[in-house]
């Protein structure tokens, strides 16, 4: 092997270790100052378990927040006789199983909190158990069809920094394993879906199941054009009859806005969408399905409407105020013009 090869294997291994990995399987070097964490992972009898993955988190302090953090530095798979090992840097480190990627892991653990001084060797013992498992179901409003890729958080109620994310699967089923314990279940979104509810509170115990359903709304997205065809920013859109959703469009006019199908005409097989840019004079209606997903909304020119209030002797009122009603239809013939108030 040539020598610049070599070189750059050692300082390969060197920088894998600063990070704090030179992981299992790997031929540690030590260096002055370095430490090794030796470990194992082991059920509640005691006995090994193997392919069990372990994440190796350090501790910092961020002095602009006075707040500290873990940082992940490695990772490594337990051995046949449950073992693993890390060469590190002195420091501040926390030992946890690693959570499989958008899947439920088969094992929890209590996370294990290490301080190593410079050279120092220390061992580690990680014991698994089965926890509990979380079940979140999530469905379409009125349809109750299964809603894929949702994305969640889930921690524990006693601690705002533990959270992890999760998907649903293509059964509109998201799973989780934990620590028994109570948590909090927030930060729902799944792209063309609403959540409006509040964070749901559930409570895990060792060996059970619980499942907890969440509700999403559909939403509309699209784009406000102008009659020149170009994109309409802070146009106001709404769907009359489904529910009080407003949504602005954006600088490109794009828009998303949820809207309850039940709200107000359960049977109905269209809505109608109105959007306005007050400011322009421009305004458009537009009848929708009712499993409409994707909108180009192309505004017209609507000339303000203007009057005068009197009272009966036909003096005028000041200070009053007067609101267009427009009287929405199937058809999408009515066409609103802008709301003014005198």
């Amino acid at each position: 092997m040539q020598r610049g090869s070599k070189r750059w294997i050692a300082c390969l291994v060197c920088l894998l270790s600063f990070l704090g990995v030179a992981p299992s399987g790997w031929v540690q070097a030590r260096w002055s100052g370095s430490a090794i964490i030796r470990g194992r992972v082991v059920d509640a009898t005691g006995a090994a378990l193997e392919n069990v993955r372990v994440r190796l988190y350090r501790g910092t302090y961020d002095d602009s927040f006075y707040s500290s953090t873990l940082v992940s530095v490695g990772e490594t798979v337990a051995r046949g006789d449950g073992s693993f090992s890390f060469s590190v840097p002195g420091g501040q480190y926390t030992l946890q199983l690693a959570t499989p990627r958008d899947q439920a892991a088969q094992w929890v653990a209590e996370p294990v909190s290490l301080r190593l001084g410079p050279g120092q060797d220390v061992e580690a013992r990680i014991e698994a158990r089965s926890g509990g498992l979380c079940e979140i179901v999530l469905a379409e409003e009125a349809t109750n069809k299964p809603v894929a890729q949702a994305r969640m958080s889930i921690r524990e109620r006693a601690d705002l920094a533990s959270g992890m994310s999760i998907l649903s699967d293509a059964t509109g089923v998201a799973r989780v394993r934990l620590l028994p314990g109570e948590y909090e279940i927030e930060g729902v979104s799944c792209e063309g879906y609403a959540y409006d509810g509040p964070s749901q509170a559930v409570a895990i115990e060792e060996g059970e199941t619980r499942r907890v359903a969440l509700i999403l709304t559909p939403t509309v997205r699209g784009v406000v054009r102008d009659p020149q065809g170009r994109p309409v920013p802070g146009a106001r859109v709404r769907i009359v009859g489904a529910g009080r959703e407003e949504a602005l469009s954006n600088q490109q006019g794009r828009f998303e806005i949820a809207w309850d199908r039940q709200y107000q005409f359960r049977n109905a097989v269209s809505f109608v969408l109105v959007a306005q840019q007050e400011l322009r004079n421009l305004a458009t209606t537009m009848v929708i399905g009712r499993y409409t997903t994707w909108l180009e909304v192309k505004l017209q020119d609507c000339p303000p409407l203007a009057g005068r209030l009197t009272d009966p002797s036909g003096q005028g009122i000041a200070g009053a105020g007067a609101y267009v009603t427009m009287c929405a239809c199937p058809t999408g013939a009515t066409r609103p013009c802008r709301r003014r108030s005198r």
